[in-house]
């Protein structure tokens, strides 16, 4: 741990599993029929499926994938299952700083992409369990095996995954609206500066 400082818990999502509300009759084990949590029968039960970095419980219904809506959809909150890694021991996020293995519940999911910017990409566990057998290519298949693993300060074994690739790889609705088409776009720029009404970069 380097530091202390405060951020905001935005909200912590709960889902329940509601009893059967069927009586079962006098001198019987079980009541006839399927089991309902409503005396409304049209009562509308959510999609159980969780962000994997938020765990923000979907809030579309939960035969929405059967109905060809396959993407789940959340509101996204703070990144509670997800730790901090990097190629060194120590790191620094707007002024907030961390080691390898710290939590990164004070950042909350679409944040942390905006930030990141254009040419960010998302770690993700690969499924070969190597970098000789991963079989994905960065062009073709947008995720490729995580370079230089070696020198990584944790013993994960992953892939990296472009912006789009890796909300379209967990199968939920891409939570950044704005500028999310540059996310996927090289990040390199021209180091020469390009002097206009202000400084700037031309990037690739």
């Amino acid at each position: 741990k380097r530091d202390t400082f405060e951020y905001v818990l935005k909200f912590e999502q709960k889902g329940t599993d509601k009893p059967c509300v069927k009586p079962i009759p006098p001198f019987r084990k079980n009541h006839e029929g399927g089991h309902f949590c409503s005396t409304d029968e049209n009562a509308f039960h959510y999609c159980k499926k969780k962000c994997p970095q938020c765990s923000g419980i979907c809030v579309k219904p939960f035969d929405h994938a059967s109905r060809g809506d396959v993407r789940h959809k959340t509101i996204h909150g703070n990144m509670v299952n997800y730790v901090w890694t990097s190629t060194e021991e120590d790191l620094e996020v707007e002024g907030r700083k961390y080691k390898v293995g710290e939590s990164t519940i004070a950042e909350m999911c679409h944040v942390s992409c905006y930030r990141e910017g254009r040419g960010h990409y998302h770690l993700y566990p690969c499924d070969a369990g190597d970098i000789k057998n991963c079989p994905y290519d960065a062009v073709t298949d947008r995720r490729r095996h995580r370079p230089d693993e070696k020198m990584w300060k944790d013993n994960d074994c992953s892939d990296q995954l472009t912006h789009d690739k890796y909300w379209e790889t967990i199968n939920f609705e891409d939570p950044c609206v704005r500028d999310s088409r540059n996310f996927d776009m090289c990040h390199w720029s021209c180091k020469h500066l390009i002097i206009t009404k202000r400084a700037s970069h031309i990037v690739c």
